[in-house]
């Protein structure tokens, strides 16, 4: 469904409706929504809505057939007067690889030029040893105690 008008506004690539992960999906979706309750409800609960809404967003995400705007140059001074058609994207974070990373680059930036002041960070990862990590899933105030002794 791709156009002319696409072609005609340098710089901007869409991305393929489909790639190896959502080839992936695709192909065990109905498998997983049909075995979970048999396979994992027993130790993992039952799939909650979201996640199956995540998933169907996923597969429809840069997708012609499920809808895309049309972004049309209306500046009386341009000589090109532009148009493009993007699809819609399912915004999400934890699984679409693009959307994940356009959110991500945003929201740093966001941090960077609203939030935090121009000093420099360092970022230091503290490990909890194997033998504790339970502890501190259903005790959440050990966190802070584990803030204040690093």
């Amino acid at each position: 469904m791709a156009s002319s008008a696409q072609a005609t506004s340098p710089g901007y690539q869409p991305r393929a409706a489909s790639n190896p992960l959502k080839d992936i999906v695709n192909d065990s979706l109905e498998e997983l929504f049909r075995v979970w309750d048999c396979r994992f409800r027993e130790s993992h609960g039952p799939l909650p809505a979201r996640v199956r809404l995540i998933f169907e967003r996923f597969l429809r995400c840069g997708d012609w057939h499920f809808g895309f705007l049309r972004l049309r140059c209306v500046n009386p001074d341009c000589p090109e007067r532009t148009e493009r058609l993007v699809p819609y994207s399912c915004r999400s974070r934890g699984l679409c690889p693009s959307c994940g990373q356009r959110r991500a680059i945003e929201w740093a930036e966001r941090m960077v030029e609203e939030v935090l002041p121009l000093v420099p960070y360092r970022q230091l990862v503290f490990t909890i040893p194997i033998a504790l990590r339970k502890s501190f899933l259903f005790d959440r105030s050990l966190y802070g105690e584990l803030c204040r002794v690093a």
